[in-house]
């Protein structure tokens, strides 16, 4: 399976694996804006650190953060949690946050090596 969701009182986590291709990265956002709960969440977690590679170039890549952007004007002060170990996988996820910045996101976003770093902040208060 090309990736687990598990939802949280306040957010979501997304654990992917292996090779993931865009239309699963689609997919699951989908799924996220779907679900009721999704309006009330204060955090997502993209947990990318077991992902050997990724089908997500910069037009796949703008389509996200443009997709985001559109639920952002709803779903307000999200934290945005990336943890990741493959410098490829790095690079495309700060792609995906330097344009959702220069989208003027009102989400916050961060990149960690670890996941209890990653719940920690994305709970925290601050």
């Amino acid at each position: 399976m090309p990736y687990v969701t598990t939802w949280n009182t306040d957010g979501i986590i997304w654990t992917f694996s292996d090779d993931v291709s865009a239309e699963e990265i689609s997919r699951a956002n989908a799924e996220f804006y779907a679900d009721e709960r999704s309006d009330s969440s204060r955090f997502q977690i993209i947990d990318a650190a077991q992902v050997k590679s990724v089908e997500w170039n910069d037009n796949h890549i703008a389509q996200t953060a443009a997709h985001d952007i559109g639920a952002d004007r709803r779903i307000r002060h999200v934290k945005v949690a990336y943890i990741a170990k493959e410098t490829e996988i790095v690079s495309k996820l700060e792609k995906y946050v330097e344009l959702s910045r220069r989208l003027n996101s009102s989400w916050q976003f961060k990149g960690f090596s670890e996941m209890e770093a990653a719940l920690e902040w994305a709970t925290s208060e601050e």
